[in-house]
């Protein structure tokens, strides 16, 4: 659940821990690049598992071959259609971020925007072009951004932001990441999920994911 070089901390959690169906992300760090993904099935359909799993196999496939985002946004959607037909879709978001400069580019596809927490500001959403869910066969655009030494990366699906108190109150991401700020990215991740977890009586209507990456600046 996490990682780290010189230049970035990656780290994620999912919940319900132990009921998970439908979402898992990925990540893989270089000395000069952080690859980063997500991915939601969602919970309502029995095959959501094998479904992305399926997503997860072709993007870490395309993205060891060398493929940019649009190679691997290609393959996931090649792979799901083949395997299980039309209908059969994943949301989620793709991402790299240049670790000399802190470049971001990523993809979302169906998926939630990523959100930015920085020294000085508090979590914003970044500008992000959405296509429609992996599967659909509609290819996206890639948006960019540039990170600023210090700050926090955080990728996330639906079912975390989303997620609902008995009177209906939806869970506060960002501000719940606000309020964690000062601390390590693991202990973020597993602070934010807590919460969440808390907020709604731990019945999520769906898989809540989360990915951090730290990008501290060059030295």
């Amino acid at each position: 659940m996490t990682a780290a070089t010189r230049d970035v901390v990656v780290a994620g959690g999912v919940e319900p821990a132990y009921d998970l169906r439908g979402v898992t992300f990925d990540y893989a760090l270089s000395e000069t690049t952080a690859w980063l993904a997500i991915f939601d099935a969602g919970r309502g359909a029995g095959s959501a598992g094998l479904v992305v799993s399926a997503a997860l196999a072709a993007y870490r496939a395309a993205r060891r071959e060398g493929h940019g985002l649009h190679g691997q946004e290609r393959a996931v959607d090649k792979a799901l259609s083949t395997r299980f037909g039309v209908g059969a879709t994943v949301r989620g978001t793709l991402a790299e971020v240049d670790l000399a400069l802190g470049n971001l580019r990523h993809l979302e596809a169906g998926g939630e925007a990523p959100l930015v927490l920085g020294t000085g500001h508090g979590a914003t959403t970044v500008d992000s072009a959405r296509r429609s869910p992996f599967g659909a066969g509609t290819p996206g655009r890639v948006s960019t951004a540039r990170l600023r030494p210090g700050d926090l990366l955080v990728l996330h699906t639906e079912g975390l932001s989303d997620a609902r108190s008995a009177d209906g109150a939806r869970f506060s991401l960002a501000g719940s990441l606000d309020a964690n700020a000062g601390n390590v990215p693991p202990e973020i991740a597993r602070r934010v999920l807590q919460a969440a977890k808390s907020h709604c009586h731990n019945t999520f209507t769906g898989d809540a994911g989360l990915l951090l990456a730290h990008w501290p600046g060059t030295p």
